[in-house]
């Protein structure tokens, strides 16, 4: 048999082991970087997973949160939220005593005008002052005038009226906004 051998290169490679070794030393660094990549990769997933568990239950948390305010602000209006947080505000400074602006009140007021409600309005911040929603009943419009100028006079309470309305049996309603002042004016004692 005839056999034919053509080489083309000059000088032939002839070490077949350095190539082999060059071969299986590149595919294992390629083997051992894809196992880090692969290890890397499952620890990203696995602290993504934590994060998203953590963020669900903060979530949860959250919704049940806002769903209890929700509920407990559904109870009250707004406005009785504002007399709830100007009540409280006088209890914590404990700075008004209802007794004495009731008893101020009656010693200003004659007999003929009834007092159907008091409405704690506000507190206003100087110097322990408090606005109120005085409803009460007169015979007439120059009656309420009259005691209007009595409670000026006395210099603890400064009245508004605010709106007026007619009952035959009782004579005229009226709706005043009060400020009383505790601690100022002329008492009925020092007269």
């Amino acid at each position: 048999m005839f056999r034919l051998q053509i080489n083309l290169a000059r000088r032939p490679f002839r070490n077949r082991r350095l190539f082999w070794l060059i071969l299986s030393v590149a595919f294992a660094f390629t083997l051992l970087a894809g196992v880090q990549i692969v290890r890397m990769l499952a620890e990203r997933e696995a602290s993504i997973a934590d994060v998203s568990k953590k963020v669900a239950l903060q979530k949860d948390e959250l919704q049940r949160l806002q769903s209890k305010k929700i509920e407990g602000a559904t109870a009250l209006t707004e406005d009785q939220e504002r007399r709830l947080r100007a009540a409280s505000l006088l209890i914590r400074r404990r700075a008004f005593s209802w007794s004495k602006m009731l008893s101020d009140l009656e010693t200003s007021l004659p007999g003929t005008i009834k007092i159907l409600s008091i409405d704690f309005v506000e507190d206003l911040e100087d110097a322990g002052n408090v606005k109120l929603l005085v409803a009460l009943v007169a015979r007439s419009a120059e009656e309420l005038t009259k005691t209007v100028a009595q409670l000026d006079k006395r210099q603890i309470f400064y009245v508004d009226v605010k709106n007026e309305s007619i009952s035959a049996d009782n004579g005229h309603e009226f709706q005043l906004e009060v400020t009383y002042h505790p601690g100022q004016g002329i008492s009925e004692q020092s007269r």
